[in-house]
């Protein structure tokens, strides 16, 4: 009975707040339900999407950069056709409008502009490097590859697709592929790789197109969305952000090794780490136990780690979604992901009630995922810099969230007496302070840190990642009861450096970290 008049008690206290709620499930699941079908105007000229709106502004003010530039890289193993990698690629272009369509400006309003084919030239960068010695041959082949990823697209008269063929003997070449952001998200990377090699498989037995017809293109999705992202929807979903954003730390706290730019550099390095199958299969379990996702557990772990290394409990990172809720979406080429704020308060007794904490940061963000990081920005008050991004500096991605491969594919792609295996580089473009991509399935678990190199050394990040890896363990080992502060942080070397080397009168301590 006690419980009973609680629990009446606290809906009475909370009606105003459970009402909102209960409405924004009901719009939210309504907007979910709601189709896109093809836009009744043929106007080739339209709005761009609110996510597309955001990168014009950045490039316009920047006069063009690579930093949203999508870069595929494949070693091409056999002898290829290089007429028919380009028929290929004219028939994607062809099948997605939004490859061909370019940006203008409508008095500080940018639209889409859909070009015809007939209006557009696509032909394959060539190079050939057969000729060179090895040693000539690698710093060329990586020269091209670097000059490519930092070659920005002019969004008012290029194709958003930029494809390099480099020959590198009779039977081994390179093939590049490099799309703007405003035109492609990571799904849409695997939605034209996987176009491609159904693509020139058929058209290498004289077959015909495969692929069924589009239902619909990009900008019918940026007109939907215009028109039924709005209202209700949009003003109860603000209203929630305003709330969660509410007194956000201007900047992460991690301890820098170099002083932060006055004007935020771009310059990235990575550091890869993996963790064994029977490890990531314990972490599947424990995350079944505590009834969270894969990506929520590992997103609880990195946040505590962002707090003991900051000193702090408000932990702000941003995450990336598909956002294709429609099916008609998933076959589409086109920029839909989302950016999502996780705020997450550290500051909690138990294992088990950090984890609360987790789900239900991440089941708010399921209600309120429509406002994309463009509207975020208009509507909430933040401080804007030069020196960094808004909001977050701090990005977590997990691969098979938004992206059609499942986890543990290999890397190694095969059509008839061709195999393509994926060149990665060790060299990025980072728009923030660092960004950690997760993939864990029953493969195991690996850690992609994307660092920008002006305010971290590769020295700090590899103990980030120890750590990281040390708190893993203590996940596996404790239970829920167990107290938060007390999980393990600290590699078994670090603990013995900390106790001798810094209880030694003779040893002199000199910070190695620039506040």
């Amino acid at each position: 009975k006690d419980l009973d008049t609680e629990i009446k008690q606290l809906l009475i206290d909370n009606k105003d707040e459970l009402k909102a709620y209960l409405e924004t499930l009901f719009v939210y699941s309504k907007a979910e339900q709601n189709t896109i079908s093809k836009r009744d105007s043929v106007e080739q000229e339209l709005l761009a999407s609110f996510a597309q709106q955001r990168l014009w502004f950045i490039d316009s003010m920047q006069g063009g950069s690579p930093e949203y530039n999508i870069q595929m890289v494949f070693n091409v193993s056999g002898l290829i056709e290089l007429e028919l990698v380009a028929k290929v690629f004219s028939t994607i272009i062809e099948r997605h409008e939004i490859l061909r369509t370019i940006y203008l400006d409508n008095n500080g309003i940018p639209y889409q502009y859909i070009q015809s084919m007939d209006a557009v030239c696509f032909c394959i960068e060539e190079h050939d490097v057969s000729s060179l010695n090895e040693q000539e041959r690698a710093m060329e082949i990586n020269r091209i590859i670097e000059s490519d990823r930092m070659t920005p697209f002019h969004l008012t008269k290029d194709l958003m697709l930029r494809i390099g063929f480099i020959r590198v003997s009779q039977t081994e070449s390179v093939l590049l592929a490099s799309m703007h952001h405003i035109a492609s998200d990571g799904w849409s990377m695997d939605v034209m790789r996987r176009e491609f090699f159904l693509l020139y498989q058929a058209f290498s037995q004289n077959d015909v197109n495969p692929l069924p017809p589009l239902k619909i293109q990009y900008a019918d999705y940026s007109d939907w969305q215009r028109t039924n992202l709005a209202g209700k929807i949009l003003a109860s979903q603000l209203q929630y952000w305003e709330r969660q954003l509410y007194d956000l730390p201007i900047v992460h706290g991690l301890p820098l090794t170099q002083s932060r730019p006055a004007v935020k550099m771009n310059a990235g390095a990575i550091l890869r780490r993996e963790l064994s199958k029977e490890q990531a299969n314990r972490l599947l379990t424990i995350a079944k136990e505590y009834q969270l996702t894969p990506f929520m557990l590992l997103h609880g772990a990195l946040a505590l780690l962002i707090s003991r290394y900051s000193n702090s409990h408000d932990i702000v990172m941003g995450t990336p979604i598909a956002n294709r809720l429609q099916t008609e979406l998933e076959p589409l080429i086109g920029f839909f992901v989302n950016t999502l704020v996780l705020r997450v308060d550290t500051e909690q007794q138990t294992v088990l009630s950090y984890f609360n904490h987790i789900r239900q940061v991440h089941a708010d963000l399921q209600v309120n995922q429509d406002v994309t990081f463009g509207q975020l920005l208009e509507k909430t008050k933040v401080t804007r810099s030069q020196a960094h991004s808004p909001i977050f500096q701090i990005m977590i991605t997990i691969n098979n969230d938004f992206g059609l491969s499942k986890a543990g594919e290999e890397d190694r792609l095969a059509l008839p007496e061709l195999e393509f295996s994926t060149i990665r580089s060790d060299k990025a473009l980072t728009k923030f302070d660092l960004e950690i991509d997760l993939n864990i399935s029953e493969h195991g678990l690996s850690v992609n840190w994307l660092y920008d190199v002006s305010l971290f050394n590769e020295q700090y990040i590899k103990e980030l990642n120890d750590s990281f890896f040390v708190l893993i363990q203590g996940l596996i080992q404790a239970d829920g009861a167990q107290e938060l502060k007390t999980l393990p942080i600290l590699p078994a070397r670090e603990i013995k450096r900390l106790v001798e080397q810094l209880n030694d009168n003779s040893f002199v301590f000199e910070s190695k970290y620039a506040l």
